[in-house]
């Protein structure tokens, strides 16, 4: 029995089913026989649905390697003492997350060693560097909708403060398609080695490091299905079909800032300042929400397909664009001439469009007010400064009006 929906059905509603699995024949696919029952008490049915498949979704998924990267995978989900006591002890891969999920992840047989020239100079890369990388390096790489995805480990972000990132959402390519790539950054100063800030504070550093490079792996394949972040409302940008999908009113998008999921920010989660993360890993169980886990199965598969609806179009929660005032920002970049500048044009529903330089690529989050300062050059009045948000896996620079400075979370 299926209770807690809501199905209109002609004048009534169906709030029930009843659902009966028939034994199958000898090699034969299970047959679920289904009535749906009204409030009235009312039946609808008897219906019968054949098994398809034991997945709601099949994607391939191709995982490449910089040539001095560290393993992600698989991680024992009892390596740190923060979890919850009953939590059962596996060795999760990717392909293990997602499996939860409904969602069978199957990688592919070929897989490629990268040389850290590919990063440029510096050894590090940025977002051009990865798109380019993903174009050279991948074997199904098409630029169209596909039920396929690029997983890059690489070692490290032209930011020391970012653990991975799902890439291609800011590359504006002619002719190109959105979440088709992440890269992990495998050796994050502050994320994934157990120097870092955020591996500090959340003892025994070593284990915490193995965590969060688990953690953000799975995190940044989540965007690529165009699962965005949990503690974010129903954001949209400025222009035409942006926003969340249009979920059943039996589970609707809703803001969740401390869903035990694989799409939030652990230590956001987790009641206080600092980085601290204990609530939230006391309590996460390894899994998406229940929010997450209906749009992965049951969204319209145009709305999950790699390549397919452009990011933060129909997405399974808001992720970018909305500031805690209610503005909503658009970013289209480019990469500058020198260094890792970008050239940003924004545009705000409540606010002057206007141009400002940005020294990252402005990968939209939630705010995060640790440290900050602003912009080297200095926009004309009205335009958007730009500062640091802090650490963070997939975020770089927040840009807001000038006139809400020190309004911003």
């Amino acid at each position: 029995m299926v209770t807690d929906l809501v199905l209109p059905w002609g004048a009534p509603t169906v709030d029930r089913l009843d659902i009966g699995l028939l034994r199958p024949r000898l090699r034969g696919a299970p047959v679920a026989e289904v009535v749906f029952v009204a409030s009235t008490g009312k039946r609808f049915g008897l219906y019968r649905a054949h098994q398809v498949s034991t997945w709601f979704r099949d994607v391939e998924v191709e995982v490449d390697v910089e040539d001095g990267a560290v393993a992600a995978e698989p991680y024992d989900t009892h390596t740190h003492r923060d979890r919850p006591a009953d939590l059962p002890q596996e060795g999760l891969t990717l392909e293990g997350a997602f499996a939860h999920a409904g969602i069978r992840v199957t990688r592919s047989s070929g897989s490629n060693t990268i040389d850290t020239s590919s990063a440029g100079s510096n050894g590090r890369w940025n977002y051009q560097e990865l798109h380019d990388a993903m174009a050279s390096h991948w074997s199904a790489y098409a630029n169209v909708p596909q039920w396929k995805m690029w997983v890059f480990h690489a070692e490290l972000a032209d930011s020391d403060t970012l653990g991975g990132v799902m890439f291609d959402g800011d590359i504006n390519e002619p002719g190109g398609v959105d979440r088709q790539g992440t890269a992990l950054f495998t050796r994050s100063p502050h994320f994934h080695t157990e120097g870092g800030a955020y591996l500090q504070a959340n003892p025994p550093a070593a284990q915490a490091a193995r965590r969060e490079l688990f953690f953000d792996l799975v995190h940044e394949t989540g965007h690529a299905f165009n699962l965005a972040h949990s503690f974010q409302t129903q954001a949209v940008l400025g222009e035409p079909g942006s926003g969340p999908w249009p979920a059943p009113s039996c589970m609707p998008v809703t803001d969740a800032p401390q869903a035990l999921s694989w799409m939030n920010y652990p230590d956001e989660a987790s009641p206080g300042a600092g980085l601290n993360a204990t609530w939230f890993y006391d309590r996460f169980r390894f899994r998406f929400d229940d929010g997450e886990n209906l749009f992965l199965r049951h969204a319209p598969a145009r709305f999950v397909q790699m390549g397919n609806e452009a990011w933060f179009h129909n997405h399974g929660r808001a992720g970018r664009g909305t500031s805690t005032r209610g503005c909503s920002w658009h970013f289209a970049c480019r990469a500058a001439r020198s260094g890792t500048a970008r050239q940003c044009s924004a545009s705000c529903g409540c606010a002057t469009s206007a141009t400002s330089r940005c020294w990252r690529a402005p990968t939209w989050i939630r705010p995060r007010a640790r440290w900050s300062w602003r912009s080297p050059a200095r926009p004309a009045s009205g335009a958007p400064s730009c500062r640091s948000t802090g650490p963070a896996r997939g975020r770089g620079w927040r840009c807001w009006p000038r006139r809400s400075l020190g309004t911003s979370r």
